[in-house]
C-alpha cells in the first residue's frame, strides 16, 4: 500500500489502483493537513501511483530538491524499472533503475527534451532480491546532480542550467511510456532542499 500525505492527498482515488483504494481513502483522512514526505511501507510490483501535475511536485528554475526511498528489485522487466518521475511527453526529472548496466540512475532536464543523467557507478552492481537506499538530489548551488547508494560514495554530474518546469503528472512505481517497478517502495520521501549528510546518514 501507499500513504500519500500533503500534495498526494488531493489525488483522485478512480486513479489509484484498486488494492491501494481502502488503505489510502482511511490515510488521507488521518494526514489530510500533512505535507513533505510520501511513505510506501509495502509496494507491491506492478502497482502505481499517478497524481496530476501540482506545484508541490514542481521544481523548475533553480530550485533545490531531494528524493529518498528504499527499493527492493523483484526481477526483470526486460526494460527501465522507475521509481519516480515526472515526465510525460516531456522530461522533468526521473529516478529509475536501468539494467544495463544495472544501475540506479537519476536523470533532470533543463529544456524538457534533452537530459542529464547520473549513474549509481560508485556502487556495485545492483542485485534483485534485496533492498537499497537511494537518495538523488538537485543542488543549485554547485550545479550538480547527484545519486548515492546506501549511504556510500556520490556520484555528480555538472548541471548548472536550472529545470524545466513542466505540467506532467507526477507518478510513482510507473511513467506513461509503459516502464514499471518490479519490486518494493519503502519510506519514499520527498524535499524541496538539499538534505544534508547527516541527514541522509540518519534515514539510512
Amino acid at each position: 500500500v501507499c500513504r500519500p500525505v500533503g500534495a498526494l492527498s488531493r489525488a483522485r482515488l478512480a486513479e489509484l489502483e484498486p488494492a491501494l483504494f481502502a488503505e489510502v481513502a482511511r490515510i488521507l483522512d488521518e494526514h489530510a493537513r500533512e505535507k513533505g514526505l510520501i511513505h510506501a511501507p509495502s509496494y507491491a510490483g506492478g502497482q502505481r501511483l499517478i497524481h496530476p501535475d501540482d506545484p508541490d511536485f514542481r521544481v523548475g528554475g533553480h530550485q533545490d530538491f531531494t528524493f529518498s526511498a528504499w527499493v527492493y528489485l523483484d526481477g526483470s522487466t526486460g526494460a527501465n524499472q522507475v521509481v519516480v518521475a515526472k515526465a510525460k511527453g516531456t522530461w522533468e526529472y526521473m529516478i529509475d533503475y536501468t539494467p544495463k548496466p544495472s544501475q540506479f540512475r537519476f536523470l533532470v532536464s533543463a529544456d524538457s527534451r534533452n537530459t542529464n543523467e547520473v549513474l549509481s557507478r560508485s556502487a556495485d552492481p545492483i542485485e534483485f532480491g534485496r533492498w537499497y537506499f537511494i537518495t538523488a538530489w538537485h543542488d543549485a548551488a554547485t550545479g550538480t546532480i547527484n545519486l548515492q547508494v546506501n549511504d556510500g560514495p556520490v556520484d555528480s554530474l555538472s548541471h548548472a542550467d536550472g529545470l524545466y518546469n513542466g505540467t506532467a503528472d507526477f507518478t510513482v512505481g510507473y511513467r506513461p511510456n509503459g516502464d514499471y517497478l518490479n519490486g518494493r517502495l519503502d519510506e519514499l520521501g520527498f524535499w524541496k532542499r538539499v538534505l544534508t549528510p547527516e541527514e541522509r546518514a540518519a534515514l539510512y
